[in-house]
């Protein structure tokens, strides 16, 4: 389980306004908002190759498979523990425990299951702010807990 009380208030408004803005004002996916957050939260620069491997990612919604905010959480992860000098062992010890706090805390890894059914288009793009929110507050946390 992670703490999200590891974070300070004033981080806790930062990334609730951040996930609000490059969610809900620019229309990001909830994948690219969370590393945009993560980068914005840690001063943590990611390359624009990090943004379009998101896109790639994602662009099977449809298919609806793993949810974009953990697949996000995971590259975030194996970028900044490499930057850290961590080794691949200690990279994938940290993704494997976040898949399972991330699994239990929310009920599953699965977009369908934590978003509800297939994307319509006639959905609004904010049915999933608050979820997007959440998530970013809890692999920020995460990713605070490691460093």
């Amino acid at each position: 389980m992670t703490d999200v009380k590891i974070l300070s208030e004033a981080e806790h408004s930062f990334l609730e306004e951040k996930a609000h803005h490059y969610f809900m004002e620019k229309g990001y996916s909830c994948g690219l908002t969370l590393l945009h957050c993560l980068s914005d939260l840690l001063r943590f620069p990611l390359n624009e190759q990090v943004y379009a491997a998101m896109n790639g990612v994602l662009e099977d919604r449809d298919h609806r498979d793993q949810c974009g905010l953990y697949k996000g959480t995971l590259m975030f992860i194996g970028i900044y523990g490499t930057a850290l000098g961590w080794d691949r062992p200690k990279i994938n010890a940290a993704t494997k425990a976040f898949a399972l706090a991330m699994e239990k805390d929310f009920g599953s890894l699965k977009c369908y299951d934590l978003r509800g059914g297939k994307f319509k288009p006639t959905e609004p793009h904010d049915k999933c702010a608050p979820l997007t929110a959440r998530a970013v507050v809890y692999a920020a946390a995460y990713v605070k807990s490691l460093s």
